[in-house]
């Protein structure tokens, strides 16, 4: 619980940071994850932190059914929730709206320091949540045993549909992408394939992915225009014709 509360406080404080002080996210998050990784590589001496008590680690992968544990259960509630949020609320249509149209949002009265705020304290709340669980499970605490996750939920992201852009995307779209990459993962381990083969494999997916995102926008760009350019010359032959008469 004290790691997801500081998880938390540590997306909040980020979030502050970039929307009243103006840092420049990518540099803030960047440093962030430097910083923590060599505090976490203080904290345990450098090495792997066993649990001493595993009653939680038993309990939440005790089977509930076939197919469900109570951190599998856990996940889905967490998913529904957000899901609901972003999708009904005042202030997860703000965090669409300025992730897709800044400017316009700012015009028309959405505040950018509030929904900023919020998303990274929900980014860090879920990825305490995330982190909390994969420690129970292996009952460990290693401080860069995670690096992987970075890429992994990345490409995750951008295979269920949300843009680079912002503003595009949804909680389905990314449990989609998710078990299409553990799924893509568990395949290749079953293979015995090396660790550097699977990061390639992955990059490879997420520079695709991009690439096509990048065309669809370009594609969608040069439609608009041609949808201008059609009206525009709809209307010129409409006022032509109209002191044509006159």
């Amino acid at each position: 619980m004290l790691g997801v509360v500081c998880a938390t406080l540590i997306g909040a404080t980020q979030g502050y940071l970039i929307a009243y002080l103006k840092v420049r996210a990518i540099v803030l998050t960047v440093g962030t994850l430097m910083l923590l990784r060599g505090v976490s590589l203080f904290a345990a001496d450098e090495r792997t932190v066993m649990l001493t008590d595993f009653t939680v680690t038993d309990f939440i992968q005790t089977k509930m059914g076939v197919f469900f544990s109570p951190a599998s259960i856990l996940v889905i509630v967490l998913c529904i929730v957000v899901g609901l949020f972003m999708r009904y609320t005042k202030y997860g249509r703000e965090i669409y709206a300025i992730g897709g149209a800044r400017k316009e949002a700012v015009a028309s009265g959405v505040s950018l320091n509030r929904p900023m705020i919020l998303v990274f304290a929900l980014s860090g709340f879920c990825a305490g949540v995330g982190g909390a669980i994969i420690g129970l499970r292996s009952g460990t605490a290693q401080p860069l045993a995670l690096q992987y996750l970075l890429l992994a939920a990345t490409v995750a992201a951008f295979i269920g549909g949300v843009s680079i852009l912002g503003g595009k995307g949804g909680v389905v779209g990314a449990i989609v992408g998710t078990l299409t990459v553990n799924f893509l993962n568990t395949g290749l381990v079953f293979n015995i394939t090396p660790a550097y083969v699977v990061q390639i494999y992955l990059g490879i997916l997420l520079l695709t992915v991009i690439l096509f995102q990048t065309m669809s926008v370009m594609y969608e760009d040069k439609l608009q225009r041609r949808l201008v350019l059609f009206d525009t010359d709809q209307l010129r032959r409409k006022l032509t014709a109209a002191i044509t008469k006159q």
